[in-house]
């Protein structure tokens, strides 16, 4: 009968021992991922910063400001990237473009892509009294999820606080032309009624669509990562962020530059059109810029192109 309650009671540590380590393990292997990304996301932005000191035609290199923060959502370390003015004239009307990547990128893109004439270097170097605001906007694939529009948000806040901001201008590309379409009626309100426009490259009025017709996996598994589920499970999440269906949100009078180019199968080009249908049927001000590239950062003559169409009139 000892013999026997020994055993039990060898058994039950054993259990227990067992499922301690299997906790134990998730735990660890939760971790690793963490660290893991963490590791990967230092890696780009070394090699971006890397780049851009070696990128010799961009006067940017000098003029850039990394500013740390800590998230008031959540207590969570982050960074944005600001390019100021390259003239201030005393003027108490400036204008604040905010660029957000695209997937798996940084806040540095828009400073060293596309390698020949990088779009922050091209705009200024036609509007220099333009302030550039590029949020990490929590990493590489949060698809405007509510983590990273409350990141935004101070973000902007903090630079209106530094900057007589008058106007203020949304761009992106990819996944960052996508969550600037959304950004433009999920904003705090005392932002919204400063954007005027958005420049949005290969973006999408329509997240769910978008994950039914890309031909890409990753971006489905981004947007899964990013929004925390798939269109099915989590339909009004996906619906919050399309612009489609949120037009009434959409300030009067923005003005839209869609940039689509003609050989995208990641974020194919119908959607763009279809966008453009949906935002000239709302009486909103809309130019689609064509572009015979594939999927990625086109040149930044275009952007400009979709910049002077937001700030015409203005």
């Amino acid at each position: 009968m000892n013999n026997r309650a020994l055993l039990i009671s060898l058994l039950v540590v054993a259990l227990v021992f067992d499922c301690s380590g299997i906790v134990f393990l998730v735990l660890f292997l939760k971790q690793s991922n963490k660290v893991q990304k963490l590791q990967k996301e230092r890696t780009v932005m070394a090699a971006n910063m890397s780049a851009l000191r070696n990128t010799s035609n961009n006067q940017q290199a000098f003029g850039l400001e990394n500013q740390n923060f800590v998230s008031k959502l959540d207590g969570m370390l982050s960074s944005y990237t600001v390019a100021a003015p390259l003239l201030l004239d005393g003027s108490k009307a400036l204008t604040l473009l905010v660029y957000l990547h695209g997937m798996r990128a940084t806040s540095l893109e828009p400073f060293i892509e596309p390698k020949r004439a990088p779009i922050v270097q091209t705009l200024q170097g036609h509007y220099p009294g333009i302030i550039v605001l590029a949020p990490s906007y929590r990493a590489n694939c949060s698809w405007a999820n509510p983590s990273a529009i409350a990141d935004i948000d101070q973000n902007v806040h903090e630079l209106m606080m530094r900057y007589p901001v008058a106007k203020i201008v949304l761009m992106g590309t990819s996944m960052g032309g996508c969550s600037s379409l959304a950004y433009s009626y999920l904003a705090a309100d005392d932002i919204k009624e400063k954007i005027t426009g958005v420049v949005s490259s290969e973006g999408c009025g329509d997240f769910a669509e978008l994950y039914r017709k890309t031909s890409s996996r990753l971006v489905q598994a981004g947007m899964v990562e990013g929004l925390g589920a798939t269109p099915e499970a989590a339909p009004a999440l996906y619906q919050e962020r399309s612009i489609n269906t949120n037009l009434n949100r959409v300030r009067a009078g923005t003005r839209f530059a869609l940039i689509s180019a003609s050989e995208d199968t990641i974020i194919p080009p119908f959607l763009q059109k279809e966008l453009e249908q949906k935002l000239q049927s709302n009486n909103l001000p809309t130019s689609l810029i064509s572009v015979p590239e594939k999927h990625g950062v086109p040149p930044a003559a275009y952007y400009l192109q979709g910049l002077q169409f937001v700030l015409a009139g203005q």
